[in-house]
């Protein structure tokens, strides 16, 4: 099938394309190549845990090898496109041009967008960068966390979906998730079932949409691309095309 940008691509032997039916798109789940234990993305650039805990980064069709000089279990981007990353032993770091930098401060899961930086604290609570150091949230205990627009979305050690908005946390549905990922400035809400990992989309008004396709872990873009790590460390890309006009599609935007 066409990719959006003219070309052709046949399936990798082996691999599960996976369609999404939308009202004017074809999505489809696409294997690429590299193997996984995390995936993060944003600011333009994609990052992965390699098998053996070193930092990579997407360059065209491959990953380029950055630094295994911190052994990591999680990564994420910021809205400039900087990799912020959890080690075996949760201290966070962030990675510049000289290498990777530690921040006082240990955590079980970091995120970022443009202006914020969140972590899981060792006590399961939501910290916010507060210039050097990091201040406490009300009080919710979390398993993951992402952070839209300032606003941190998380599963909670209960397992729902909640939004951080003025300092209350708002549960969104009866949906249990092992994992969450937010588009940066849109509403589009992306998990993975606690139960199954299977992939949902959040529809508003607590209402979560299966999409095919299960996963460990998920991130998404700021142009809404949506990226899996499977069970078996295999990266899946999300790639979408217009039916009528063969054009890229873009990921849903609405108000909760």
């Amino acid at each position: 099938w066409k990719l959006p940008d003219g070309s052709l691509e046949r399936p990798i032997p082996g691999a599960r394309l996976l369609p999404y039916y939308g009202e004017a798109d074809d999505c489809n789940f696409v294997l690429r190549n590299g193997r996984a234990l995390d995936i993060g993305s944003g600011g333009g650039q994609t990052y992965v845990v390699g098998t053996n805990r070193a930092l990579y980064q997407r360059s065209g069709n491959n990953w380029r090898f950055l630094s295994s000089d911190v052994a990591l279990n999680r990564v994420d981007a910021t809205g400039n496109g900087t990799a912020w990353g959890i080690s075996t032993t949760n201290g966070i770091h962030y990675y510049s041009p000289g290498g990777w930098v530690k921040t006082y401060c240990a955590g079980k899961d970091v995120v970022a967008d443009a202006t914020t930086v969140c972590v899981v604290g060792m006590n399961d609570r939501i910290y916010m960068r507060n210039g050097n150091g990091w201040r406490a949230l009300t009080n919710k205990a979390a398993l993951r966390v992402d952070v839209r627009d300032g606003n941190p979305w998380i599963v909670g050690k209960d397992g729902y979906v909640y939004q951080y908005h003025n300092n209350r946390w708002l549960k969104k549905g009866d949906f249990k998730a092992r994992d969450i990922a937010v588009m940066e400035g849109a509403l589009d809400v992306w998990a993975l079932s606690q139960a199954t990992g299977e992939v949902y989309r959040y529809k508003l008004n607590g209402v979560w949409e299966k999409v095919p396709g299960a996963a460990n872990h998920i991130s998404v873009s700021n142009d809404g691309t949506v990226w899996v790590v499977n069970n078996g460390n295999r990266i899946y890309e999300r790639v979408c095309v217009d039916l009528e006009f063969n054009v890229p599609q873009t990921s849903f935007v609405g108000e909760n």
